[in-house]
């Protein structure tokens, strides 16, 4: 039953779409190229989990338009599917501002996360956040989010930026210090080493 309800409401929610309708002669290699762009512009303002729902409408219309591009198929219907794609891609912008507006100290510390590289060095973490970050968002626009749960989606994501910084610019220093410490440099230089340690745990 929750499975249906679910299935009912993004068809619903697909209904209200209307879709983008490109000139009959646009070029359709072009108009894939830039939503292409368009859609990477979308992840970057974080759309991804701020209007999930829409951005994944508007990936997988973007795929069908490529794969129809791909096989041949009348340019009329790669339109089509890229005009749909088109249209979420703008709901999606529009849905992340207005979320966005309610959760902007969230959206910074993912923002952090990923700039400290957490896609790359803990792409599972940040996704299970993401997934249950995502969900919130939807309750947060049907007037439901807490201070409380705020927070804690902030601090999941700023401990996910700690671990990737921590992973991507120490792991090379800690690398450095065990190969030292192999080499006897505990014993041979020992004021040094215990310095390079402590420089090591301070950062």
């Amino acid at each position: 039953m929750a499975l249906s309800a679910a299935v009912i409401a993004l068809a619903a929610c697909a209904s209200k779409v209307t879709k983008y309708n490109y000139p009959a002669d646009s070029d359709s290699t072009k108009v894939i190229s830039d939503l292409q762009g368009e859609l990477q512009t979308d992840r970057r303002s974080q759309a991804d989990v701020f209007a999930s729902d829409s951005f994944e409408q508007a990936q997988k219309h973007l795929d069908k338009a490529k794969k129809l591009h791909e096989d041949g198929a009348k340019n009329e219907k790669v339109l089509d599917e890229a005009g749909l794609a088109k249209a979420y891609s703008d709901q999606a912008q529009e849905q992340t501002e207005r979320s966005k507006a309610d959760l902007s100290g969230v959206a910074d510390a993912r923002q952090l996360a990923l700039d400290g590289g957490a896609a790359n060095v803990r792409a599972k973490q940040l996704k299970d956040v993401d997934d249950d970050f995502a969900a919130y968002v939807e309750k947060s626009n049907k007037g439901k989010a807490t201070p409380e749960k705020t927070a804690e989606f902030q601090k999941r994501y700023s401990d996910i930026e700690l671990e990737a910084i921590t992973k991507t610019q120490l792991s090379q220093s800690d690398k450095w210090i065990d190969d030292a410490k192999d080499l006897g440099a505990e014993k041979l230089a020992p004021q040094s080493f215990a310095n390079a340690k402590d420089d090591y745990n301070n950062a």
